[in-house]
């Protein structure tokens, strides 16, 4: 049955939620081809095609008003290495708003070249508009490849598997606060300092790319997430959610960026809601392999089980994680 959405609901900013999602897709239906599909928690889709495996993933960015160009290539990128897959094409679209300027749209341009290039992709192919109504700028895309390894996918997840972090939590909301809110940080921040979290963007940066093909092809690995809205507590939920499975994280051991927690406090956000790209999730059975390839920059946060819900064990008390359909950053942009 459809969901029944009422006028509150259906206004709401945000993801729906994954009751709301359940129902819509559960009206697609799926070729023979198709290995991964559309369900909650999922990023990417996997196409078997002449026993070739493609994987397919796609996103938005409507947060941001700089950089899009940049943060749509390199999520998309993300979404693919997580399932398996190697980047190799990308489609791009651009809505513009009617106060853009020529040198706007060619310098989104440019920016994206630069970035396809580092990681050596083809952009092939998108779409180009300008549409009235729009604030600033909203960039797709729509990222490709094939799958060299193995294809990573929550069901693979087993009782007993590690949970893995690499990466700092709240890197990219940390950014995209600071290229917003640069007034209002300049009260408890250096200009420096300010600086600097602007260009978290590329350092540590928002990528997983790197790291994750380091990793995808390892025998022990099992499923690879990167948290974007909602955080690293949603991006936890998701993964129990996906596969069926629960898991008890220990706070304490989420490695969580120093300015995402000051930022937070400053504006009474949930840093651990915030968007997280740059971060990365792995269940594994090897833990030991994950943390000595990555000394200093990883963390077992937990171990899988059979209890089918996320856990955070914090001062004492165990707190049942739930899903995060609006993600921090949105209390204050």
């Amino acid at each position: 049955m459809p969901y029944n959405y009422n006028m509150t609901e259906a206004h709401k900013t945000g993801k729906l939620s994954h009751s709301e999602l359940y129902s819509c897709l559960a009206q697609l239906k799926q070729s023979d081809e198709v290995e991964v599909g559309p369900m909650p928690g999922i990023d990417a889709a996997v196409i078997n095609s002449d026993n070739i495996k493609w994987v397919y993933a796609q996103d938005p960015v409507t947060y941001a008003t700089d950089k899009v160009a940049y943060l749509s290539f390199i999520i998309n990128a993300n979404d693919v290495v997580c399932m398996g897959g190697v980047p190799e094409f990308f489609l791009s679209t651009f809505l513009f708003p009617n106060k853009v300027t020529p040198e706007e749209i060619e310098e989104a341009f440019s920016e994206l070249q630069n970035v396809a290039e580092h990681y050596n992709v083809s952009v092939v192919g998108g779409h180009t508009e300008i549409t009235p109504g729009l604030k600033h700028t909203i960039a797709m895309g729509t990222m490709f490849g094939r799958v060299r390894g193995h294809v990573l996918k929550p069901s693979l997840i087993r009782d007993g598997d590690y949970l893995i972090q690499i990466g700092d939590a709240g890197v990219e909301g940390v950014s995209v606060i600071a290229r917003h809110k640069k007034t209002e940080l300049k009260k408890f921040f250096s200009e420096q300092e300010i600086d600097y979290m602007e260009e978290m963007l590329y350092t540590p940066g928002i990528s997983i790319v790197e790291n994750g093909l380091k990793i995808q092809s390892l025998p022990s690995v099992k499923c690879m997430h990167d948290p974007t809205e909602g955080g690293i507590y949603n991006a936890i939920f998701e993964m129990t959610a996906a596969s069926r499975l629960g898991v008890i994280v220990d706070n304490d051991r989420i490695m969580l960026n120093k300015y995402a927690e000051e930022i937070s406090r400053i504006f009474d956000i949930n840093p651990y809601k915030l968007l997280s790209s740059g971060t990365l999730l792995v269940s594994t059975d090897n833990p030991s392999e994950i943390l000595n390839m990555f000394p200093g920059n990883s963390s077992v946060l937990g171990q899988f089980n059979s209890h089918k819900s996320a856990t955070i064990q914090k001062d004492g008390k165990y707190i049942a994680l739930k899903e995060v359909n609006r993600d921090e950053i949105l209390k204050i942009l």
